[in-house]
């Protein structure tokens, strides 16, 4: 190809010089035109000669060309060959790589879920060392507490039995008062006193509790009218022996609120379970608990006392509920 090119440079030169030997031809002389004659007759020998190099020249390279042609689909014939062998070679080399892939993914998979739980126990931690913050705190307040208690035990102790001492005290009081009116009536200087309430009747024990919850006023005393009431508390007043609050029975109803009445769910009514040791003295004990209800427990004292109408209710364990 190199050989080629230069034959070729050659003739353009050559064909050039022949062009401006024309152009000069007119204005040689004879001999000059000889002497450019030979030249020309050399030139055009050797253009002629160069001619036929560069006719063969190209046709070697069109041989060259197409033998190159052949070669170059020779040769992709091989790379398609070696690219199928590859593929075969590569394809268990693939496959292992798929798998490893596979467990990579796996293991990545893994990896995240155990983070997770990382974070959720590190969360969960969290959370216990403030519950057990909280519970420190809580239990260093309430050792205080307990200190403080312990503290105060002694005082609540003498505050107990100062509360014991009263109590006994009142009770006394109250004895002393009931004898003192009790033998004034025996020996006739007063009368129509008929002592406490709470002695003048009787009750099933199971609704002791409740009797005792709804009736404070089992404490009062009876007598006959409101002469009497006041001859007692004139004794006592002079005597010092305390005091004491009277129901007076002409004061009372004889039939009011005695009737038996209809009760929501058929529970019993207080007044209607006393048993009056003589009936004169039902009055009173109306007057004393009224229209009470006794429940079963405090969720069906609740249903009765707040039902359509109200009721004053009290349960077998001592609640009550006034309405």
């Amino acid at each position: 190809f190199k050989d080629l090119a230069v034959h070729e440079k050659q003739q353009v030169n050559l064909e050039e010089r022949k062009k401006h030997a024309n152009g000069k031809g007119k204005k040689l002389t004879k001999k000059s035109l000889q002497e450019n004659s030979k030249a020309r007759d050399e030139a055009l020998l050797f253009i002629e000669t160069n001619s036929e190099k560069i006719e063969k020249e190209k046709k070697k390279h069109a041989k060259q060309e197409s033998s190159l042609e052949k070669e170059e689909k020779v040769l992709e014939g091989i790379r398609d060959s070696l690219k199928d062998k590859t593929q075969k070679e590569l394809q268990p080399w693939m496959a292992e790589i798929n798998t490893k892939e596979a467990e990579v993914d796996v293991a990545v998979s893994e990896r995240d879920t155990l983070a997770k739980k990382a974070e959720a126990v590190k969360n969960s931690l969290n959370e216990a060392q403030e519950s057990l913050a909280n519970i420190q705190g809580d239990h260093d307040a309430n050792t205080a507490e307990l200190q403080e208690l312990k503290e105060n035990r002694g005082s609540l102790k003498e505050d107990v039995r100062a509360g014991e001492k009263k109590q006994q005290l009142q009770a006394r009081l109250k004895g002393k008062l009931w004898i003192n009116l009790t033998k004034l009536r025996d020996t006739g200087r007063i009368s129509g006193f008929h002592g406490r309430l709470g002695n003048l009747g009787t009750i099933a024990e199971k609704y002791d509790v409740a009797t005792s919850t709804a009736c404070p006023a089992l404490n009062n005393l009876i007598v006959d009218s409101v002469k009497q009431g006041q001859a007692c508390i004139e004794y006592l007043r002079k005597q010092s022996v305390g005091r004491a609050s009277f129901i007076v029975l002409e004061k009372l109803s004889p039939t009011n609120g005695l009737e038996k009445i209809a009760t929501p769910e058929s529970v019993p009514r207080l007044f209607n379970l006393i048993q009056p040791k003589d009936p004169r003295f039902a009055p009173a004990f109306f007057k004393a608990v009224g229209n009470t209800l006794v429940a079963n427990d405090l969720e069906q004292a609740n249903r009765i006392a707040f039902g359509q109408r109200r009721w004053r209710v009290a349960t077998f364990t001592g609640q009550l509920i006034n309405t």
